[in-house]
């Protein structure tokens, strides 16, 4: 009698977070790139994405590879080598990041889940946009193609309200003359 196992293998996902986010006009907005579901022999050696959003609200900025915590993950014996690139378009942003790490150090070293970049835009007027993850190709350490799946994000920018309490102040300083004028005393100036 053959007894088959199938090896338990987490699904990979490349993700944006917030998944979603408010700002308003002018503000600066930053999102991140993260991918999850590495480990069990799996780890990351090179990628190829392009995050996509409307032009008409956000204009990107610039790209910051790695992880604010963690560092570079593809990067790991700090050589300086994995050579991270961005290319903007319109409407797009081409990230491509390769590591020259052994597939040793990447495998025993690597976190499970990490930033890959975190992306910086200008937002520029009023609505919603998805921003959303194409994968072009995304290959392990021994350099063999990786299947995962993408999970999009949302950025809207609104016109803040202003607070309550700012509205007040307004409605008291437009209370102010009126108060001046009874606190005249009939008969001087």
């Amino acid at each position: 009698m053959l007894t088959f196992t199938a090896t338990s293998q987490a699904s990979i996902i490349v993700s944006i977070a917030p998944a979603t986010l408010t700002s308003a006009p002018g503000l600066p907005i930053e999102i991140a790139l993260k991918i999850a579901g590495l480990g069990n022999g799996t780890a990351l050696g090179a990628y190829d994405l392009n995050v996509n959003f409307d032009p008409a609200l956000l204009s990107f900025q610039n790209a910051q590879f790695g992880d604010p915590t963690l560092g570079d993950q593809l990067d790991l014996a700090h050589l300086g080598l994995s050579n991270p690139l961005s290319l903007p378009g319109t409407g797009t942003v081409n990230l491509i990041e390769t590591s020259l790490d052994s597939a040793s150090v990447l495998t025993t070293q690597q976190a499970s889940a990490f930033t890959l970049a975190t992306l910086s835009f200008a937002s520029l007027g009023l609505g919603n946009t998805p921003i959303t993850i194409t994968i072009n190709s995304l290959a392990d350490a021994n350099s063999l193609a990786l299947d995962a799946t993408t999970q999009l994000g949302n950025v809207s920018v609104a016109a803040v309200p202003l607070p309550l309490s700012f509205l007040l102040m307004l409605s008291g300083l437009g209370l102010l003359p009126m108060s001046q004028k009874r606190s005249k005393i009939p008969g001087t100036d």
